[in-house]
């Protein structure tokens, strides 16, 4: 795993249906965070790109993955900066005309927030 990944991993939380008490997830919910197949999911595995515990003492293999794992590969597929965002919604915010005008792209920005998390 490439640097950015293992350090800006939590920039990308927003991008996980599932928040951090949620340590593993099963291949289904990995595929659904990564907007994949399962058997993408299974590649990844055998490519050692995500995390996974499978107990052996049962007859059929129960993946579990870590979701800092999961977090990892959209740190690597991401074609942004999580921290330009700040910066673009900044800049829009110096468009705008009055104070009026600010404070209610702020009340907007903040509902958005409280919605995705």
């Amino acid at each position: 795993m490439n640097t950015r990944a293992n350090s800006d991993q939590h920039e990308f939380d927003f991008l996980m249906p599932y928040g951090p008490s949620r340590a593993l997830l099963n291949p289904r919910e990995a595929a659904r965070c990564l907007d994949r197949t399962e058997e993408f999911v299974y590649g990844l595995i055998s490519e050692g790109k995500l995390e996974a515990l499978a107990p052996t003492d049962r007859e059929k293999r129960r993946y579990k993955i870590t979701r800092r794992s999961v977090l990892a590969v959209l740190a690597e597929q991401a074609l942004f900066e999580p921290e330009n965002y700040l910066q673009r919604v900044l800049a829009v915010l110096r468009t705008l005309n009055t104070r009026a005008d600010i404070q209610a792209a702020l009340h907007q920005l903040s509902q958005q927030l409280n919605k995705a998390a």
